[in-house]
């Protein structure tokens, strides 16, 4: 049996804005308003997760989705 990498972990709104150092609402904000980057948002149903990866390199780069 093959090994597969292990997955990049989807953090919830309260994960993302805690590493982000922002507030739920404002996170939730920046989402509404298309501030963040696609590639980082995982929709599943109306749940919204985010990729831990994706959101660390959107902030190495230097934020602007």
């Amino acid at each position: 049996m093959e090994l597969l990498p292990p997955a990049d972990p989807l953090w919830t709104v309260r994960q993302a804005s805690a590493w982000l150092a922002v507030s739920e609402h404002a996170l939730r904000c920046m989402l509404r308003r298309n501030q963040l980057p696609p590639e980082a948002i995982v929709r599943i149903g109306r749940r919204v997760r985010f990729r831990s990866e994706a959101l660390r390199l959107w902030v190495k780069r230097g934020l602007p989705a």
